[in-house]
């Protein structure tokens, strides 16, 4: 014999309608279990940034080891392989997402900082896929930016980006060399025409990518060994 719900909640959530996860809800609210739907409808109508996904690669002065610290929240996720690293190699972080991709609606941030004196490989697993634009929710976004200081590299290389059929998307890096003359930076930003397997040429909506690199002034005197005297490098394509 079939069991009997125990509460309200159980009783409506076997009604397999939008009506009766709604009526479910409300009934958890009435029994404590879960908050208002009310409340939680208000709050996910309107659009928001999701909080910054950070990463900060550090040196340990007692040993010399290189570790990173690293705070993603869904649907960003951020995987350091290994833990920690001496200075003969970079550490190897992995930036990942939940659900397969980027959707639309989504305002993603990365915010990466390498202390002095260390070196890190930031990539993904595969490529960044983007998904069509659903009507209402607006262009998707992927904000990155990194700060390298003084003897610190960053590579920034992920797998190329493919926007699906549809797809609206727009991304950013920013870079800032606070030590030109001691930073070292590879970034590579790439992308492809969509799924051609699925016969996709070209076929999204928009794209746009920019990459800004600014490399402050360290204060030289210029000439040999000297500064730069700060730069600021932007491209970027539409």
């Amino acid at each position: 014999k079939p069991r009997k719900p125990q509460n309200k909640m159980a009783e409506h959530l076997l009604q397999p309608t939008a009506e009766g996860c709604l009526r479910a809800a409300e009934a958890g609210a009435e029994e404590g279990n879960v908050t208002d739907p009310s409340t939680t409808m208000k709050r996910t109508t309107k659009r928001k940034s999701r909080p910054a996904a950070k990463l900060q690669v550090s040196t340990r002065a007692s040993d010399g080891f290189m570790i990173a610290k690293s705070l993603a929240t869904y649907p960003q996720k951020l995987v350091v392989q290994p833990d920690k690293v001496d200075r003969t190699r970079a550490l190897t972080v992995f930036a990942l997402g939940y659900g397969g991709g980027i959707v639309s609606g989504d305002d993603l941030q990365l915010d990466i900082t390498i202390s002095p004196g260390s070196l890190c490989w930031v990539t993904t697993l595969g490529t960044t896929k983007v998904y069509k634009a659903v009507r209402g929710r607006g262009a998707s976004r992927y904000v990155v930016n990194a700060d390298v200081r003084s003897g610190g590299l960053l590579a920034l290389v992920p797998h190329p980006t493919v926007c699906f059929r549809n797809a609206w998307y727009e991304q950013a890096t920013h870079v800032t060399l606070s030590d030109p003359t001691t930073a070292s930076l590879l970034v590579v930003d790439w992308y492809n025409a969509g799924r051609i397997t699925r016969s996709e040429h070209w076929d999204l909506d928009s794209f746009k990518t920019t990459l800004t690199i600014d490399a402050e002034q360290c204060g030289g005197e210029g000439g040999r060994g000297g500064c730069c005297g700060g730069a600021r490098t932007q491209s970027g394509k539409e």
